[in-house]
């Protein structure tokens, strides 16, 4: 299921956010599922967490080094907009919203948030800022899909060795947005190139369907 992201340190405050967003998701008919995270242990794990569970929306605070894990003790080592800045590097379409108690210290990377809230803020009017957040996010899943299905065609291409060199690039280019493995076509073999992205494919046709499924409701 596509999912919105929620990334506190402090699991009382992520609780109280995520209470209004599955209020307004029921309200509203929209079935995405909504969950709450203690910090990653690592800040270069969240690109492959982040497909792993089919995040379409990510909220972060951004002092993320304040309280312990209650399950581990571990304390992160980063902020809410190193994670932004490490996503940013390959994927600049991800809505990324903040929502903090210390938007301030967040004035110099507004550029790589969509959004940037005070706690109180979005509490006093979360159904205006949710209203916004879920137009933001079908718009990311429309380009998503028009995407996918570029990367079927220039799949298929390549499979059949028909892909001219300004294709194969695009491919690749393709490739790296979406955040899948690069191989280089010029390398491999058709049988190898094809099953090297058959997998792949297969997870995203599964995820393009939802995302298809979503747009027509």
């Amino acid at each position: 299921m596509l999912e919105v992201a929620i990334i506190d340190d402090n699991e009382e405050f992520r609780t109280r956010l995520t209470k209004p967003i599955k209020r307004y998701f029921r309200h509203h008919d929209i079935n995405w599922q909504v969950e709450h995270y203690d910090p990653l242990p690592e800040l270069r794990e969240y690109p492959k967490w982040i497909i792993n569970k089919k995040v379409i929306l990510l909220i972060v605070d951004e002092k993320l080094n304040i309280t312990k894990n209650k399950k581990n003790g571990h304390i992160a080592n980063y902020l809410g907009h190193d994670i932004v800045r490490l996503l940013r590097e390959n994927n600049n379409n991800l809505p990324i919203v903040a929502i903090s108690a210390f938007t301030a210290q967040l004035d110099p990377m507004k550029g790589d948030f969509d959004d940037i809230l005070d706690r109180e803020e979005f509490n006093d009017d979360s159904s205006q800022y949710l209203k916004r957040f879920v137009r933001l996010t079908n718009k990311y899943l429309e380009n998503y899909d028009e995407q996918f299905k570029r990367l079927s065609d220039l799949s298929q291409s390549v499979a059949l060795g028909s892909a001219k060199k300004n294709e194969i690039d695009e491919l690749k280019a393709l490739q790296s947005k979406l955040q899948l493995p690069v191989t280089s076509a010029l390398d491999v073999n058709r049988s190898e190139w094809v099953d090297c992205l058959e997998g792949v494919l297969e997870e995203l046709e599964l995820l393009s369907d939802k995302i298809e499924r979503h747009i027509q409701e």
